[in-house]
Protein backbone atom coordinates (compact mmCIF):
# COMPACT_ATOMS: atom_id res chain seq x y z
CA UNK A 1 0.00 0.00 0.00
CA UNK A 2 1.57 3.33 -1.04
CA UNK A 3 1.82 6.05 1.61
CA UNK A 4 3.09 9.63 1.56
CA UNK A 5 5.64 11.34 3.77
CA UNK A 6 2.81 13.26 5.44
CA UNK A 7 1.48 9.95 6.74
CA UNK A 8 4.65 9.26 8.69
CA UNK A 9 4.14 9.28 12.45
CA UNK A 10 6.51 9.46 15.38
CA UNK A 11 8.05 6.04 16.00
CA UNK A 12 7.75 4.75 12.43
CA UNK A 13 10.76 2.83 11.11
CA UNK A 14 11.74 3.40 7.49
CA UNK A 15 13.67 0.66 5.68
CA UNK A 16 15.29 1.95 2.49
CA UNK A 17 15.83 -0.26 -0.54
CA UNK A 18 19.28 -0.35 -2.08
CA UNK A 19 19.66 1.74 -5.21
CA UNK A 20 21.66 0.94 -8.35
CA UNK A 21 24.65 2.98 -7.20
CA UNK A 22 28.04 1.30 -6.69
CA UNK A 23 27.98 1.91 -2.91
CA UNK A 24 24.44 0.59 -2.55
CA UNK A 25 25.30 -2.55 -4.49
CA UNK A 26 28.28 -3.20 -2.22
CA UNK A 27 26.10 -2.68 0.85
CA UNK A 28 23.59 -5.13 -0.61
CA UNK A 29 26.34 -7.72 -1.10
CA UNK A 30 27.46 -7.25 2.50
CA UNK A 31 23.89 -7.54 3.71
CA UNK A 32 23.48 -10.84 1.87
CA UNK A 33 26.60 -12.23 3.55
CA UNK A 34 25.44 -11.00 6.95
CA UNK A 35 21.97 -12.47 6.37
CA UNK A 36 23.40 -15.86 5.49
CA UNK A 37 25.78 -15.96 8.47
CA UNK A 38 23.68 -14.27 11.14
CA UNK A 39 19.99 -14.18 10.31
CA UNK A 40 19.53 -17.40 8.40
CA UNK A 41 21.72 -19.31 10.85
CA UNK A 42 19.30 -18.48 13.68
CA UNK A 43 16.56 -20.24 11.69
CA UNK A 44 14.24 -17.30 12.28
CA UNK A 45 10.97 -17.36 10.35
CA UNK A 46 11.27 -15.74 6.94
CA UNK A 47 10.04 -12.14 6.60
CA UNK A 48 8.02 -10.84 3.67
CA UNK A 49 10.63 -12.40 1.47
CA UNK A 50 14.31 -13.19 1.84
CA UNK A 51 15.22 -11.28 -1.33
CA UNK A 52 13.33 -8.23 -0.10
CA UNK A 53 15.04 -8.18 3.29
CA UNK A 54 18.50 -8.52 1.74
CA UNK A 55 17.65 -5.57 -0.51
CA UNK A 56 17.28 -3.27 2.52
CA UNK A 57 20.37 -1.06 2.79
CA UNK A 58 19.49 1.65 5.31
CA UNK A 59 17.16 2.50 8.20
CA UNK A 60 15.71 5.84 9.31
CA UNK A 61 13.50 6.83 12.24
CA UNK A 62 10.46 9.11 12.03
CA UNK A 63 10.04 11.37 15.06
CA UNK A 64 7.00 13.23 13.77
CA UNK A 65 4.94 13.89 10.66
CA UNK A 66 7.46 14.16 7.82
CA UNK A 67 10.20 14.63 10.44
CA UNK A 68 12.91 11.97 10.16
CA UNK A 69 16.23 11.31 11.91
CA UNK A 70 19.00 9.06 10.66
CA UNK A 71 22.67 8.35 11.13
CA UNK A 72 23.78 8.63 7.55
CA UNK A 73 26.48 10.12 5.37
CA UNK A 74 23.98 12.75 4.27
CA UNK A 75 25.31 15.12 6.93
CA UNK A 76 28.96 14.86 5.89
CA UNK A 77 31.24 14.13 2.96
CA UNK A 78 32.62 10.64 2.30
CA UNK A 79 36.01 11.79 3.61
CA UNK A 80 34.46 13.06 6.85
CA UNK A 81 32.61 9.79 7.33
CA UNK A 82 35.74 7.69 6.81
CA UNK A 83 37.79 9.78 9.22
CA UNK A 84 35.04 10.16 11.81
CA UNK A 85 34.46 13.89 11.32
CA UNK A 86 31.26 15.71 10.52
CA UNK A 87 27.91 14.98 12.04
CA UNK A 88 26.39 12.28 9.90
CA UNK A 89 23.35 12.62 12.19
CA UNK A 90 20.69 14.10 9.97
CA UNK A 91 17.22 15.44 10.67
CA UNK A 92 14.65 16.88 8.31
CA UNK A 93 11.75 16.07 6.01
CA UNK A 94 11.75 13.54 3.20
CA UNK A 95 12.53 16.19 0.59
CA UNK A 96 16.20 16.29 1.64
CA UNK A 97 18.38 15.54 -1.38
CA UNK A 98 19.83 12.38 0.20
CA UNK A 99 16.30 10.97 0.60
CA UNK A 100 14.77 11.66 -2.79
CA UNK A 101 14.37 9.00 -5.45
CA UNK A 102 14.16 6.18 -2.92
CA UNK A 103 11.73 3.48 -1.89
CA UNK A 104 11.08 2.78 1.79
CA UNK A 105 9.14 0.03 3.55
CA UNK A 106 7.55 1.65 6.61
CA UNK A 107 6.64 -0.15 9.84
CA UNK A 108 4.77 1.34 12.78
CA UNK A 109 4.87 0.40 16.46
CA UNK A 110 1.46 -0.49 17.88
CA UNK A 111 2.53 -0.10 21.52
CA UNK A 112 1.98 3.61 22.13
CA UNK A 113 3.96 3.79 25.37
CA UNK A 114 6.91 2.02 23.79
CA UNK A 115 6.72 4.16 20.66
CA UNK A 116 6.52 7.44 22.56
CA UNK A 117 9.45 6.56 24.79
CA UNK A 118 11.59 5.53 21.81
CA UNK A 119 10.91 8.88 20.17
CA UNK A 120 11.79 10.67 23.42
CA UNK A 121 15.14 8.86 23.45
CA UNK A 122 15.87 9.84 19.85
CA UNK A 123 14.98 13.46 20.59
CA UNK A 124 17.19 13.38 23.68
CA UNK A 125 20.21 12.13 21.72
CA UNK A 126 19.57 14.82 19.10
CA UNK A 127 19.43 17.56 21.75
CA UNK A 128 22.55 16.33 23.55
CA UNK A 129 24.58 16.32 20.33
CA UNK A 130 23.30 19.64 18.93
CA UNK A 131 23.76 22.06 21.80
CA UNK A 132 27.26 23.20 20.86
CA UNK A 133 28.82 21.57 23.91
CA UNK A 134 31.39 18.81 24.32
CA UNK A 135 29.19 16.08 22.85
CA UNK A 136 28.81 15.60 19.09
CA UNK A 137 27.62 12.81 16.81
CA UNK A 138 28.99 11.10 13.72
CA UNK A 139 28.35 8.02 11.64
CA UNK A 140 29.86 4.90 13.23
CA UNK A 141 31.57 3.44 10.19
CA UNK A 142 33.88 1.14 12.19
CA UNK A 143 30.93 -0.20 14.20
CA UNK A 144 28.98 -0.82 11.03
CA UNK A 145 31.88 -2.68 9.43
CA UNK A 146 32.46 -4.67 12.62
CA UNK A 147 28.84 -5.78 12.58
CA UNK A 148 28.73 -6.50 8.85
CA UNK A 149 32.09 -8.27 8.55
CA UNK A 150 32.80 -9.68 12.01
CA UNK A 151 29.16 -9.99 13.10
CA UNK A 152 29.94 -8.07 16.30
CA UNK A 153 26.68 -7.16 18.02
CA UNK A 154 28.24 -5.30 20.96
CA UNK A 155 27.30 -5.63 24.61
CA UNK A 156 23.95 -6.88 25.84
CA UNK A 157 21.50 -4.40 27.31
CA UNK A 158 19.87 -6.72 29.82
CA UNK A 159 18.86 -3.93 32.22
CA UNK A 160 18.21 -0.21 32.09
CA UNK A 161 21.52 0.41 33.89
CA UNK A 162 23.35 0.28 30.55
CA UNK A 163 21.30 3.15 29.20
CA UNK A 164 21.28 5.22 32.38
CA UNK A 165 25.06 4.98 32.73
CA UNK A 166 25.50 5.97 29.11
CA UNK A 167 23.12 8.92 29.47
CA UNK A 168 24.82 10.16 32.64
CA UNK A 169 28.18 10.06 30.88
CA UNK A 170 26.89 12.13 27.96
CA UNK A 171 25.19 14.66 30.22
CA UNK A 172 28.17 14.97 32.56
CA UNK A 173 30.57 15.70 29.70
CA UNK A 174 28.15 18.07 28.04
CA UNK A 175 27.55 20.10 31.20
CA UNK A 176 31.20 20.99 31.80
CA UNK A 177 32.14 24.65 31.46
CA UNK A 178 35.07 27.02 31.89
CA UNK A 179 38.49 25.45 32.31
CA UNK A 180 36.93 22.03 32.80
CA UNK A 181 35.34 22.29 29.36
CA UNK A 182 38.61 23.48 27.79
CA UNK A 183 40.53 20.47 29.04
CA UNK A 184 37.78 17.92 28.44
CA UNK A 185 38.11 15.72 25.41
CA UNK A 186 35.00 15.95 23.28
CA UNK A 187 32.71 12.94 23.29
CA UNK A 188 31.70 11.72 19.86
CA UNK A 189 28.54 9.60 19.93
CA UNK A 190 28.72 7.10 17.07
CA UNK A 191 25.86 5.03 15.72
CA UNK A 192 25.14 3.45 12.38
CA UNK A 193 21.62 3.64 10.99
CA UNK A 194 19.89 0.49 12.26
CA UNK A 195 21.86 0.51 15.52
CA UNK A 196 20.45 3.95 16.38
CA UNK A 197 16.84 2.85 15.85
CA UNK A 198 17.34 -0.40 17.79
CA UNK A 199 19.15 1.44 20.61
CA UNK A 200 16.25 3.88 21.04
CA UNK A 201 13.65 1.10 21.10
CA UNK A 202 15.63 -1.12 23.49
CA UNK A 203 16.22 1.87 25.76
CA UNK A 204 12.50 2.62 25.72
CA UNK A 205 11.71 -1.04 26.35
CA UNK A 206 14.01 -1.11 29.37
CA UNK A 207 11.79 1.50 31.02
CA UNK A 208 8.41 0.01 30.19
CA UNK A 209 8.79 -3.29 32.04
CA UNK A 210 10.34 -2.50 35.39
CA UNK A 211 13.91 -2.23 34.16
CA UNK A 212 13.91 -5.32 31.97
CA UNK A 213 14.66 -5.00 28.30
CA UNK A 214 11.81 -6.36 26.22
CA UNK A 215 14.24 -7.33 23.48
CA UNK A 216 15.35 -10.70 24.77
CA UNK A 217 11.88 -11.39 26.13
CA UNK A 218 9.66 -10.64 23.18
CA UNK A 219 10.06 -7.23 21.54
CA UNK A 220 12.74 -7.99 18.96
CA UNK A 221 14.16 -11.22 20.32
CA UNK A 222 17.53 -9.54 20.89
CA UNK A 223 19.13 -7.50 23.68
CA UNK A 224 21.95 -5.99 21.61
CA UNK A 225 21.54 -2.88 19.51
CA UNK A 226 24.26 -3.44 16.91
CA UNK A 227 22.12 -5.20 14.36
CA UNK A 228 22.28 -4.58 10.64
CA UNK A 229 19.43 -3.18 8.51
CA UNK A 230 18.67 -6.64 7.11
CA UNK A 231 18.54 -8.17 10.60
CA UNK A 232 16.38 -5.38 12.05
CA UNK A 233 13.99 -5.70 9.12
CA UNK A 234 13.75 -9.45 9.63
CA UNK A 235 13.18 -9.11 13.38
CA UNK A 236 10.53 -6.39 13.03
CA UNK A 237 8.65 -8.57 10.55
CA UNK A 238 8.96 -11.81 12.57
CA UNK A 239 9.87 -11.89 16.27
CA UNK A 240 8.73 -8.28 16.69
CA UNK A 241 5.39 -8.61 14.93
CA UNK A 242 3.53 -8.34 18.25
CA UNK A 243 4.68 -4.72 18.44
CA UNK A 244 5.32 -3.71 14.83
CA UNK A 245 3.17 -3.86 11.72
CA UNK A 246 3.71 -3.00 8.07
CA UNK A 247 2.29 0.45 7.31
CA UNK A 248 3.01 0.87 3.62
CA UNK A 249 5.57 1.68 0.95
CA UNK A 250 6.86 5.23 0.63
CA UNK A 251 8.31 6.51 -2.64
CA UNK A 252 10.20 9.78 -2.57
CA UNK A 253 10.23 11.44 -6.00
CA UNK A 254 13.69 12.17 -7.37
Amino acid sequence: MPITSNQLEAGDILFKHASDSFVSKKIRDGQKSHYDKTVASTKMPGPMGRDLSVDISHVAFAVGRNDVMEFDEGGASKKQIVFGRGHGFVRGNMSLSSRTGNRYEVFSCSNQKLRDKAVDKAELIWDITHQGNNVTASYGLSKMLGTALKHNHGKAASTSNKFEKQLNEWLEIGSRSGLSKMFTRKKNIKFFCSEFVTFCYLWAASETKRGKVLGSEYMLGVDKSRISPVELYTRVETTGKAHFSFKGTLYTPG
